[in-house]
């Protein structure tokens, strides 16, 4: 496993529904040891735990396909950076902020609590292609894997819908219904050049990549020849 000052970076790894965020989450914090965090994850965590109002509005929110409000994402995740931010190398923001307004949140966080270079990495993927993986989504209900397959998988591990990676048990995400679907690609849409430009007006450089046809190893190779290359200004 390789190690560099990861203190001083944070990379945000924006994309649509089914582009394949958690799957380039999980591969680079697997090379270089640094924490991924995911606003999803936690709200899939707080749904499973069935305990409180919380619990029953998200649920009801995700399983309609519904977006759940940038208040309440920015709480989850400032409460949930804090406390990676004591012990971390590094993190891994898979699919967030989202919007215009988290991006400014999140970045007045950041001054507030942690001096850190951020990169955004940006998923391009044909519509067609994200509502068939969406469709045949199955996700590891342990809550500290989170890995993800498809039910096209010729693996007969994952047909019995046994996890590869922890043996936890797969099962279909609440909101990959064709309506939930199809709402999340379209909100994902509409606000994504928003965000793109509202980075690079702020001089935070956004790389693209092809999510068409995936290279997990390509984009943590990117990662790391960025933050590698960072090294002496620690």
């Amino acid at each position: 496993m390789q190690k560099s000052c990861f203190n001083k970076f944070l990379c945000t790894v924006l994309g649509p529904p089914g582009a394949g965020k958690g799957t380039l989450s999980l591969r680079l914090r697997d090379l270089y040891g640094i924490m991924s965090m995911s606003p999803g994850e936690e709200i899939r965590r707080i749904v499973s735990s069935g305990q409180g109002d919380l619990s029953v509005q998200l649920k009801e929110a995700i399983s309609m396909g519904h977006l759940v409000s940038d208040q309440l994402v920015d709480e989850i995740v400032r409460n949930r950076l804090t406390e990676l931010l004591l012990s971390a190398e590094g993190i891994i923001l898979d699919g967030y902020p989202r919007t215009v307004e988290q991006a400014k949140t999140f970045l007045s966080f950041l001054k507030e609590k942690v001096k850190a270079r951020v990169f955004v990495f940006v998923i391009k993927a044909d519509r067609n292609l994200l509502e068939k993986r969406m469709s045949n989504r199955l996700i590891c209900k342990n809550l500290g894997c989170q890995a993800t397959y498809s039910k096209l998988s010729d693996s007969e591990r994952v047909s019995q819908n046994i996890c590869e990676r922890c043996d936890g048990e797969l099962a279909v995400r609440l909101d990959d219904n064709p309506a939930g679907i199809k709402n999340r690609l379209d909100k994902y849409e509409d606000m994504e050049q928003q965000l793109v430009n509202f980075y690079e007006q702020n001089g935070i450089e956004v790389l693209r990549f092809n999510g068409d046809e995936p290279s997990v190893d390509a984009l943590a190779d990117t990662f790391s020849k960025i933050v590698i290359s960072a090294e002496s200004v620690c």
